[in-house]
């Protein structure tokens, strides 16, 4: 099996291409650029499917979800996805993009078996607001006003149920938000203090989604669950915590600009990581003076051989 990984896409419509910043330059005003670029990468791959990790677009609204279902319904091979933070901003989004891609289903998370192997979705962006309450929709640049974003308690159910009804085949879960990290990372402001290793600082906890420990303390219980594939965070990274390795993609609306290929064999799986074609991109997108070039990841976040019988400790 050898399936691709993309994330943060950040689609906007076309005629709303305003560039905007986070680690470097998001370019969305090369849209229509990108959007063929990804798919003709991915179509000349030879990878069996494709998994997105969420954020397909950036504003979340309906002409921008319409223009990203229309995008990667143009792949060779089958494609799944989860939502993003981004992707849930107005009523009614999940069913529009459920239609838009085809799915039976308006609910984003469930489960696919591909070739034995099964892939659990979840949907880490519902909001919840101080009356205890959980929201579908989920206006990101008013997120300092919910409680938390992050999983519906209908999910946490879900998850228990889904592992216990099967105990034995290889799986993988994919979502949005990281549910682990490293100790620490770059701060992003300010820029000001320079080179990336002089800006580390301890992760914030509220980066993570809300009832995030409660799916990783449900995940540990299950040995088959192998690797857990994320993005929002734009970086590409890899952590070893209970057995599970967590793995983070990078954006591709900013620098570097990259997916991963995942080859999968009974006792391993190899990552690699891929740069979208397109050097004049990477250079529109990398601002120099912000020494923001550690989202590409140190070598062992890039490529990696992932054992499932004895790993190695790290």
């Amino acid at each position: 099996m050898r399936f691709a990984i993309i994330s943060d896409t950040h689609f906007v419509h076309p005629t709303d291409g305003t560039d905007g910043t986070l680690w470097n330059r998001q370019i969305f005003s090369r849209t229509e650029e990108l959007a063929n670029a990804i798919v003709d990468t991915l179509n000349e791959s030879k990878v069996d499917f494709v998994l997105h990790c969420g954020d397909l677009t950036h504003h979340g609204d309906l002409s921008s979800l319409e223009f990203a279902a229309n995008t990667f319904r143009r792949l060779h091979v089958p494609f799944f996805t989860v939502l993003g933070n981004h992707d849930v901003a107005v009523s009614g989004a999940r069913d529009f993009i459920a239609n838009k891609l085809g799915r039976a289903s308006r609910d984003f998370f469930y489960s696919e078996y591909i070739k034995g192997v099964r892939f659990i979705f979840l949907d880490s962006n519902f909001a919840h607001v101080h009356d205890e309450t959980e929201s579908e929709v989920m206006e990101w640049r008013k997120s300092k006003t919910y409680f938390g974003v992050g999983f519906s308690t209908q999910q946490l159910r879900y998850i228990e149920e889904e592992l216990h009804r099967d105990k034995g085949s290889t799986t993988f879960v994919v979502v949005h938000h990281p549910l682990a990290s490293k100790p620490e990372y770059p701060r992003i402001s300010p820029r000001s203090l320079g080179p990336a290793e002089r800006r580390l600082a301890p992760v914030d906890r509220s980066l993570f989604p809300h009832l995030g420990k409660d799916v990783v303390d449900i995940l540990d219980k299950h040995s088959n669950v192998k690797a857990v594939f994320s993005g929002h965070w734009h970086i590409n990274d890899i952590v070893l915590r209970g057995g599970i390795h967590y793995i983070q993609t990078a954006s591709l609306v900013e620098y570097p600009l990259e997916y991963r290929v995942v080859e999968l064999s009974d006792d391993y799986m190899d990552i690699s990581t891929h740069s979208l074609p397109g050097e004049h991109l990477r250079q529109q997108s990398l601002v120099v003076e912000w020494h923001n070039t550690w989202p590409r990841g140190e070598l062992f976040d890039r490529n990696r051989r992932v054992h499932f019988k004895e790993l190695p400790d790290e």
